[in-house]
This record gives structure tokens, C-alpha cells and sequence, in this order.
């Protein structure tokens, strides 16, 4: 996979399932794709480390979003009554 189609996938990964995506891009970029000069080692250092804030900051999102959400109030549907 050639750089310039690294960088589209990695800022195109705010689409689809947060897993399935990250495992998409570590497969993409595992150390044995793209090792054939120094500036290629350095590049998918540089890759890794983006993939990985933006994983970083869209875990932070979701972890806000939940906690921002409002407990559900669930009536009981039931109520037993007294036995004499």
C-alpha cells in the first residue's frame, strides 16, 4: 500500500465500526509492508502514531458520550402486593 493511500484510509476512519477499522489500518501498516529503506521505517512510525491518537481521541469521545448520557428511568411494570 503506497503512503498517499495510508493517509486517506487513516482520515477517512471516522466511518464504520471502531474495531473493525483499527484492525483494517494495523494490518495495513504491520512492519513487514513497509520496511524496504530508512525513510519508509520512519514514515510508518509516523502512521502508527497517527492511527493511533485519532483511536486515542475517538475512545474519549465515546467515553464522553456515555457518560453524558441520562439514566433511563424504567417504571416497574409490577408491583406485588401485600399477603394477609
Amino acid at each position: 500500500m503506497k503512503k498517499d493511500e495510508l493517509k486517506m484510509q487513516i482520515s477517512l476512519i471516522n466511518e464504520g465500526d471502531l474495531q473493525e477499522r483499527s484492525m483494517q489500518l494495523f494490518e495495513w501498516l504491520h512492519p513487514g509492508k513497509m520496511k524496504n529503506t530508512v525513510q519508509e521505517m520512519f514514515d510508518l512510525i509516523n502512521y502508527q502514531t497517527e492511527l493511533i491518537s485519532v483511536l486515542q481521541k475517538e475512545l474519549i469521545d465515546l467515553r464522553i458520550q456515555q457518560s453524558d448520557s441520562k439514566p433511563v428511568f424504567y417504571p416497574m411494570s409490577y408491583t406485588p402486593h401485600k399477603r394477609h
